[in-house]
């Protein structure tokens, strides 16, 4: 019964992170939610671990500065490299989640979390068995290092237009707008 409701505490700050974005943002941040939440990470549950999972798939999912900076600052990435570095050999849902979290990252080019993996998670994340993953997130950082940013978000929310609908109003393939 402690597992259940601890994992249904988390799956209410999902819900609170995604639809209560400047109120929760404050509380997560200053109360230290985050690290709370992964601290799951170190039990053997690996339902609540997958919980733990989402809620940073959702704070990093919003693509804010606030979030990126704390989960630099404070490493909270490190309880999820573990998990995916001993977990990996399995082929299992909590490895695939970690692993789209990264990728995620690297598609979303998150710079700060993107120099922050590189910095201090490269020799583990190296050790992995998933080159296309972890090759793909160091090409991503040395562009970004070279100055190039890949066409990807810097590491707020920058890029593109809140509706989706690109400048113009024309196709998605409409490429005419640049001259």
């Amino acid at each position: 019964a402690l597992h259940a409701s601890r994992s249904l505490v988390v799956e209410l700050l999902c819900f609170c992170v995604l639809h209560h974005g400047y109120r929760i943002k404050y509380f997560v941040l200053k109360n230290h939610v985050l690290t709370k939440v992964l601290r799951l990470c170190q039990l053997r549950d690996k339902p609540l671990i997958l919980a733990a999972v989402r809620f940073m798939r959702a704070c990093v999912g919003l693509k804010d500065d606030f979030y990126n900076r704390y989960i630099a600052k404070n490493n909270c990435l490190a309880p999820l490299i573990d998990q995916l570095v001993n977990n990996a050999w399995l082929d299992n849902l909590l490895s695939s989640a970690v692993i789209e979290l990264l990728d995620f990252i690297r598609r979303e080019n998150v710079k700060s979390l993107l120099e922050h993996l590189y910095q201090h998670h490269r020799a583990r994340l190296d050790q992995v068995q998933l080159p296309e993953v972890v090759q793909a997130m160091w090409v991503r950082h040395e562009q970004n290092v070279e100055g190039g940013d890949g066409g990807g978000a810097q590491s707020g929310r920058g890029g593109q237009p809140a509706d989706g609908v690109g400048a113009g109003g024309g196709a998605a393939g409409d490429t005419t707008a640049d001259g």
